[in-house]
């Protein structure tokens, strides 16, 4: 193994009482000499020292499992099965971490530190057999930023950033967990700041999510491994106003995880992906349904981070109609052939899908950077997620049924096509032939898995800070 580069990603320490054994758990990332991520095992000489490049006054030497570079090492005894006492990680101020040769050393700073304190003015919060210490009360100003405090109204953990108390998470010590949601809009426009103030009012995303033309900006609380999960939006269904024929379900989101290292303070920007609209019911027989929204999360220059294509919109299937197809793993939006005249190419590389041949009547869903298209009445193709990412909607046939925010294709005789990074396709060949197309995803993490249909309803985004 050629280990060329060690980084030294986090501690966490857990102790009981001044003066007894506690549980040091560290995290860092192994690199070749190539800068390639390394797997397999590696020895790894884990230290404390009193000073930078001083005496060490606890070692020890274990063999880990590294995964794509990632290791972690639980520390409580030292290589000669001596007990690491709280005393001794008190008067520790540096760790050092040795392997294949190459040495690395991070100053221990006072959060993880705070765990050992040997008198506490604040709140503690008892978790079974370990003590979370906060060194200050949670009705205290925020004047030092990696300051912690406890709320008890709303258990969570704040940490200070900026001069502002922001949640980290739940005083039971549970991974820290930030859901965004849609906050209750529907439709092909997002939610406004007021609606998103009252869905997470009781969250740990409480007064965090500044709202603009419904994107949803927030702020990273503590530097550290975050795993982000995007979750695309359904189609809507379609069906049949004039008889008793069955529905055609809307394809279903895609869901797309992967985990990457933030710093606190970095700002992130959430697009949550909302239902494709079921038509009303009106004298015109045939109800297509809109295309359902991509769900982005993409950083404060707009780099796509990960994206969950949605489901496109269901057709009437009483008359050869198929059924909306289910948000990509893949990054292009599902293309849609009937024959040669009847065909709609899924975008690709964050393109929106493309209405063609002899196609009317429907429009296709948006990207991560290009609109969706349109023929036939067209109030508004789908828009990207650059262009605001509302959906798409006729003006004639089914008016009703837009395409959900996150760039899903309005209907009119037929479905819409799913929004997502790149857009699906749309193909209306009327009584011969109609189907809408699921939108690609897209995922820049590490540490990936995907879920193909696996997503009912509105899209969601899930941010989990993992150490």
């Amino acid at each position: 193994m050629r280990t060329a580069a060690l980084g030294l990603l986090g501690l966490m320490v857990c102790g009981t009482a001044w003066a007894s054994p506690v549980s040091v758990t560290h995290q860092g990332r192994l690199l070749d000499a190539s800068g390639g991520p390394v797997n397999g095992q590696a020895e790894v000489l884990f230290e404390l020292a009193n000073s930078q490049g001083g005496g060490a006054t606890f070692s020890l030497t274990r063999t880990v499992d590294v995964a794509d570079g990632y290791y972690s090492l639980v520390v409580s005894h030292d290589t000669n099965d001596e007990a690491l006492d709280s005393t001794v990680f008190e008067a520790a101020e540096w760790i050092r971490v040795t392997t294949a040769g190459v040495s690395s050393e991070q100053l221990i700073t006072h959060v993880p530190r705070a765990a050992v304190a040997s008198a506490v003015v604040g709140d503690v919060r008892l978790t079974g057999d370990n003590v979370l210490v906060l060194g200050q009360s949670s009705s205290d100003g925020c004047t030092e930023d990696g300051g912690l405090v406890y709320d008890p109204d709303l258990d969570q953990v704040k940490v200070c950033v900026g001069g502002d108390w922001r949640s980290i998470g739940t005083g039971t010590q549970e991974s820290d967990k930030y859901r965004f949601t849609s906050c209750g809009q529907t439709g092909r426009a997002g939610p406004s700041q007021s609606a998103c103030n009252s869905a997470y009012a009781s969250t740990t995303l409480a007064g965090d999510v500044i709202v603009s033309a419904g994107v949803q900006a927030w702020t990273v609380p503590v530097t550290g491994t975050y795993r982000i999960t995007a979750r695309g939006a359904e189609g809507a269904v379609g069906t049949y106003a004039g008889g008793t024929h069955a529905v055609g379900l809307g394809g279903l989101g895609a869901e797309v995880t992967g985990e990457f290292m933030l710093t606190s303070g970095t700002v992130i920007k959430v697009l949550v992906g909302q239902m494709g609209v079921a038509p009303a019911h009106n004298a015109y027989g045939h109800q297509p349904g809109g295309g359902g929204g991509g769900t982005f999360v993409v950083s404060s220059t707009n780099s796509p981070m990960v994206v969950g294509g949605g489901g496109g919109g269901g057709n009437d299937p009483s008359y050869g109609f198929a059924q909306g197809g289910h948000g990509r793993l893949e990054t292009s939006g599902e293309s849609v052939v009937h024959n040669t005249s009847y065909q709609s190419t899924g975008g690709s590389n964050g393109s929106g899908g493309v209405v063609g041949g002899s196609n009317n009547y429907v429009g296709t869903g948006a990207g991560f950077s290009g609109n969706g298209t349109a023929r036939g009445s067209v109030g508004a193709v789908a828009q990207s997620f650059l262009s605001g990412g509302v959906g798409g909607f006729a003006t004639n046939h089914a008016i009703t049924a837009h395409g959900g925010f996150g760039g899903g294709g309005g209907a009119e005789l037929c479905a819409g096509g799913g929004g997502g990074y790149s857009g699906g396709g749309a193909c209306c060949g009327w009584s011969s032939y109609s189907r809408s197309g699921g939108g690609g995803s897209f995922n820049a993490g590490v540490n990936q898995a995907s879920e193909f249909g696996e997503n009912h309803g509105p899209g969601s985004v899930e941010i989990t800070y993992l150490q």
